[in-house]
Parts: C-alpha cells; sequence; structure tokens
C-alpha cells in the first residue's frame, strides 16, 4: 500500500487523466490511497476494483467511483480491457477551518460505487468523464473553466446522491458553537491527558451533559474524537525518522498495542505499513 501523491501537470486544472490501451488480464494497480475522489469509466472489457473488504466489479461502459482516501486496488478481469481514469479533490473538503471535526465527520462516506448503465446518472456522469477526457489536452482558459465546471457537476451529482459528506446538513452549529472550545482544546492539546470532568468544565457543564451534548453534535463520543485526533496528528509524525513507540506517546497514547489497534481502526492500515510505503514512494 502507498500513500500516492498526485501530479497535475496544469496548475490550472486540478484534475489527472489517464486513458489506457486495451491490456490483458491482471493486476494494474496494487494497495494505495491518495486524496483525491477517482472515478474510472470502463471503455472496454472489465474490472475489478478492491475497496478494503468490498470489490466492485464493473463492466464496459459502467463507471466506478472510489472516494477519496479509501485504500484501493484494480485489476483487468478480461483480456482486451481500458479504461478512462479521472482523480480530483474536493475544493470543498479544503475550506473547513475545523480541519480534524471535518475529516472526522467525513469517515461515514461512501467508500465506492458502481454506475450501471441502467443508473439513472449513468449518461450524465460518463458525459462530464468524457468532456474532462476530450478538452484535458486543449490548451487556454476556456478549457481550464470546461474542465472545472464538469468538476463540479460531477460532486453535485456526488452530493444529490449523498455520497460525500456535507457536516451543514447533520450539524447543528448553534450547538457545534457551545462545545467549539473544547475541540480547540483537543486540536492543540492531543498529547496531554485529557479527562473529561476537566473538559467539560470548560464549557461549566456537568461530565454527563457534556459527553450527551457532544454525541448530539458530532454523533461520536469524545473519546472517538480525540483519539482521531491523535491519529491523524501520528501519521504526519511516521513521515520523519521517530521512534514508532515514540510517536504513540508523543501523541497521547498510553501503550503501543492501543496505538496500533486504534491506528488500524481510523486508518485501514497499521502504523508500520504506513510508514514502509510512505517511505518506499518519497
Amino acid at each position: 500500500m502507498k500513500n500516492e501523491k498526485i501530479i497535475y501537470k496544469n496548475p490550472n486544472r486540478s484534475v489527472y487523466l489517464e486513458n489506457t490501451e486495451k491490456g490483458k488480464a491482471g493486476p494494474l494497480a496494487s494497495e494505495h490511497f491518495h486524496s483525491e475522489i477517482e472515478f474510472i469509466l470502463v471503455t472496454s472489457g472489465k474490472i475489478k476494483m478492491a475497496l478494503n473488504n468490498i470489490d466492485l466489479v464493473a463492466d464496459e461502459g459502467e463507471i466506478v467511483f472510489v472516494n477519496s482516501r479509501v485504500v484501493h486496488s484494480s485489476a483487468f478481469l478480461e483480456d482486451g480491457s481500458s479504461l478512462v481514469l479521472v482523480q480530483f479533490r474536493n475544493p470543498s473538503s479544503l475550506k473547513s477551518n475545523l480541519k480534524y471535526l471535518s475529516e472526522f465527520l467525513k469517515q461515514d462516506c461512501r467508500q465506492g460505487f458502481v454506475f450501471k448503465k441502467d443508473d439513472p446518472d449513468h449518461i450524465e456522469l460518463s458525459n462530464y468523464i468524457t468532456n474532462i477526457s476530450n478538452n484535458h489536452h486543449q490548451t487556454g482558459i476556456a478549457h481550464d473553466y470546461y474542465t472545472t465546471a464538469n468538476i463540479f457537476s460531477i460532486l453535485a451529482l456526488l452530493h444529490k446522491r449523498q455520497f460525500l459528506a456535507v457536516p451543514e446538513s447533520y450539524i447543528e452549529f448553534d450547538l457545534l458553537n457551545k462545545i467549539l472550545p473544547v475541540i480547540e482544546i483537543i486540536d492543540s492539546s492531543y498529547n496531554e491527558t485529557l479527562n473529561l470532568e476537566n473538559l467539560s468544565k470548560i464549557l461549566h457543564l456537568n461530565k454527563d451533559y457534556f459527553c450527551r451534548l457532544f454525541k448530539k453534535t458530532t454523533g461520536a463520543s469524545v473519546v472517538e474524537y480525540i483519539n482521531f485526533v491523535r491519529i491523524c496528528k501520528a501519521e504526519e509524525l511516521l513521515k520523519s525518522n521517530m521512534n514508532i513507540t515514540d510517536i504513540a506517546h508523543a501523541t497521547g497514547f498510553s501503550s503501543l498495542s492501543y496505538f496500533n489497534r486504534i491506528f488500524n481502526k481510523y486508518k485501514g492500515y497499521s502504523p508500520t505499513y504506513f510508514r514502509k510505503f510512505y517511505s518506499s514512494n518519497q
């Protein structure tokens, strides 16, 4: 598995596109993940995408959707298979000033999906992908805008299908404002002992009511959110040469075994795997 960094050839178009020639049955890409949303339009043959523990199979003309940061691999299932691959970032995901909370709330997004030919959105989505492909090698500001317009049309379709997280749709921002001081403390003091009693005192609430309020606002417990922030911080430290045991302690975990278990829960892979494949792809 590797953390794949997508290189955009045109700085005015944050999109990567690849057309494959017809190939033989067999593996295409080993396990990897990236921040981009991915679509694969099967132009001939058949493809299989393995997403964590889910296998998605698409025939000619069908389209595979893979969400951001989902671990996946791919393979042609038939000789003579080919595809168009499109990858792009979701611009709206970069705007939140509550970075870790925004990422935490995205966990329940749809990981992947196959748009079959009888899907009501198949033709529309296929047209957007084809437009991006046909426009990709054209130059000039007009073509930059055409590409961007198609990307936003795809995002609109995904939101219509509720495949992407929209915090505004399930967060009561009046409640969020109430717990915001605690969110900020967790984000800045993740490496310290964060006691529920002390956190509740920040808001001048009793512990039980505070925990209920936090869960009502975010859909998760305080401890789950604290662990998620710590894992995000640890993932950054794993890019350094710092010892993994030291990273566990530096991010507030009481033991290496607990750190490994929680890291795997949230990321789908172990800290050792992440470091190994990050290092090998630099």
